[in-house]
């Protein structure tokens, strides 16, 4: 027995008790909320808070988180000081049938550097392996994917924002459409621009793609070239001093090359033409 107070649908209000320490409220004899020395539940897994362990269960009377929510979330948040999570929420596969790695996805954050940098970090499963981390953002803004420490904006697993990816296929579409622009002229002195370039063969400072040296521009002096190509300014850096690299766009020489290419096509074409008036002389 317990100490109950009952709302009875044929006696009206009822209250036994004895010295279990448990108190209950119902209604016709079904617990509504029932509050014990090790915590308190309201509907049975309704909603459950375990004074213990400090848990919370929503859905369920057996929470082992902070805040257990069946079956959907689970979440931990305001972790302990001497832990690198910061809040996490998981989701999970309860049902009976599931592997020993019910967790199928979750999303993380973290302490990075310092207790006032955090990364924010996506995780995912293959099958029944356990969910690990496929995608992550940096304190610094910059995204890793299958790269727990990215190195550039956008750092794909494989190396430098240049090096082959396995797997990976994208395209690229630019609109287009005359309708969209204004104040058109043709590029005039292309071949003076080409010409003052300086492609390069270099190596990345950090790279794990085994590819010992590749082809392309410095940004700072591609930008006193072709500034419509680079994102950034030289030696910038942010507010804590990190670095702030620059971007270039290789795709937005394909106008300029072009445009070099037909200036030396109408030399060419012209000297043929000269060439052939002397012959015929």
């Amino acid at each position: 027995m317990s100490s109950i107070i009952n709302a009875d649908t044929s006696d009206g209000l009822k209250f036994t008790s004895d010295t279990s320490g448990e108190i209950k409220l119902q209604s016709a004899g079904t617990d509504i909320v029932s509050v014990t020395a090790n915590g308190m539940a309201v509907d049975t897994n309704t909603l459950y808070v375990d004074a213990t362990n400090n848990y919370v269960g929503v859905g369920t009377s057996s929470p082992t988180t902070t805040l257990d929510v069946e079956t959907t979330v689970r979440s931990k948040a305001n972790a302990a000081s001497n832990d690198s999570t910061v809040g996490k929420v998981s989701f999970y596969n309860t049902n009976a049938s599931a592997s020993a790695n019910p967790e199928r996805a979750y999303i993380e954050a973290g302490r990075e550097n310092s207790a006032w940098g955090a990364y924010l970090k996506f995780a995912t499963s293959t099958g029944t392996s356990a969910a690990s981390e496929k995608m992550r953002i940096a304190s610094n803004g910059y995204v890793g994917f299958d790269v727990t420490s990215p190195t550039y904006r956008i750092h794909l697993n494989g190396g430098s924002p240049t090096a082959a990816n396995s797997g990976i296929a994208a395209a690229w579409n630019l609109h287009s459409d005359y309708r969209l622009k204004e104040n058109v002229s043709n590029i005039s002195n292309a071949s003076n621009v080409i010409k003052n370039l300086r492609p390069v063969n270099f190596s990345w400072v950090e790279d794990n793609s085994n590819i010992p040296t590749t082809q392309g521009f410095i940004a700072h002096e591609l930008q006193e070239q072709a500034p419509f190509s680079v994102l950034g300014e030289k030696d910038a850096v942010d507010e804590e001093n990190n670095p702030m690299y620059q971007a270039a766009d290789y795709s937005k020489l394909v106008p300029l090359l072009t445009a070099a290419l037909q200036e030396a096509i109408t030399k060419i074409e012209d000297l043929e033409t000269r060439i052939q008036a002397l012959e015929n002389a």
